[in-house]
């Protein structure tokens, strides 16, 4: 059983904006959290 809750955020969570006219963007859920920070 999880007893912890840890809270972390993206400051940027993309590295540029998406091209005009997508309608679908995939990203790579580990790396997202790898670049994640505690809340200040």
């Amino acid at each position: 059983m999880l007893n912890e809750l840890c809270v972390k955020v993206w400051r940027q969570p993309f590295s540029r904006d998406p091209d005009f006219g997508v309608t679908s963007v995939n990203y790579d859920f580990a790396e997202l959290l790898a670049r994640a920070e505690v809340p200040r």
